[in-house]
């Protein structure tokens, strides 16, 4: 799961096995914040570890995605090449990098994603924070269901009906 928290921070936490084991290693951890976004991963590329797992961050972007990047390696390459390291073994790492990248000539949260997404081949379902944006998250989406739950005092973005049926 990521979080932004009031004072702006992106709060990332992540674990390796069922969704209680991040619950009690989070236990005395900050999750203060109204907005958050989280992914339960399997291995679509890499072996299924924490550094692998959602959400995906960069300084100032985080990223929960389902689907996949065809083109994350010409991707990832060409964010190498301008100073970005890398950590997991996954497509969807290059997002919030790609992000981020754009978000710093175009300063402008819709422009940057909008930019990202014109670079991305194949399909995909995106929640996306940013670190001191407590009240924004942008979803989009190209071939991979996005759901979308509006209720009183809390709304949901989801890429599987189940996530949210209660």
């Amino acid at each position: 799961v990521a979080m932004v928290s009031p004072e702006g921070n992106l709060n990332v936490y992540k674990k390796k096995g069922k969704v209680s084991d991040l619950l009690e290693s989070c236990k005395d951890k900050d999750k203060s914040g109204n907005i958050g976004i989280g992914h339960t991963r399997w291995a679509t590329h890499g072996k299924p570890s924490e550094k692998n797992s959602h959400p995906h961050s960069s300084k100032d972007v985080s990223v929960v995605h389902n689907g996949i990047i065809e083109n994350y390696q010409e991707l990832k390459e060409r964010l190498t090449q301008s100073g970005v390291k890398f950590s997991s073994e996954t497509d969807s790492e290059v997002v919030p990098h790609l992000i981020s990248f754009y978000l710093a000539k175009l300063e402008d949260y819709k422009k940057a994603v909008f930019a990202a997404i014109e670079d991305i081949h194949g399909t995909f379902a995106l929640a996306i924070i940013f670190r001191g944006e407590e009240d924004l998250l942008v979803a989009a989406k190209k071939g991979s269901p996005l759901l979308v739950g509006y209720g009183e005092n809390e709304n949901y973005v989801a890429s599987d009906y189940f996530a949210l049926d209660n």
